[in-house]
């Protein structure tokens, strides 16, 4: 009999909270590859970010404010903007919460994201880059198909005949 695999896991982008990064020529940080980000349609989505700095260690993040944005480039508009969770401030880690809603209401393409963190002390708002190259803003995609589409009375109506 043919096994299927599955895996279940947490969502977790690494993010390097250090202005020093890329200054000194020290490159040893940077990615390659930047992961992009994928929300499924009709479901709640999670993502945690994990706080880092330069030397691997893990970033008290608990006197910051951290901004998501979700932006549709083509439509010049804001999608989503919200506050992360703080799930663990001396951990570094903080938590994206997507709810069925607000995917349902996403149209299946791809977006851009950004990240601001606002020390809430100081009240300064940096941009969080997504990579070392200093793009701004990282790629999400918005997929379908993991749940059927619900179809509403009207819709059902017309397409019985």
């Amino acid at each position: 009999m043919p096994k299927q695999l599955a895996y279940l896991y947490d969502n977790t982008i690494q993010i390097y909270f250090d202005s020093g990064i890329g200054t000194s020529g020290d490159r040893r940080q940077e990615k390659m590859y930047e992961r992009m980000l994928k929300f499924y349609k009709g479901m709640k989505n999670e993502v945690q970010f994990q706080f880092y700095n330069h030397d691997n260690k893990k970033v008290n993040i608990g006197d910051h404010t951290i901004k998501f944005n979700l932006l549709d480039k083509e439509n010049r508009s804001t999608k989503i903007s919200q506050d992360l969770s703080i799930a663990d401030a001396t951990k570094g880690i903080a938590k994206l919460t997507l709810t069925e809603s607000q995917t349902r209401a996403l149209t299946s393409q791809f977006y851009n994201y950004s990240l601001q963190v606002t020390d809430d002390g100081e009240g300064i708002t940096k941009m969080v880059y997504a990579g070392t190259d200093y793009d701004a803003s990282g790629t999400a995609e918005v997929l379908s198909g993991i749940y059927p589409d619900f179809a509403t009375a009207v819709d059902s109506m017309t397409h019985s005949g």
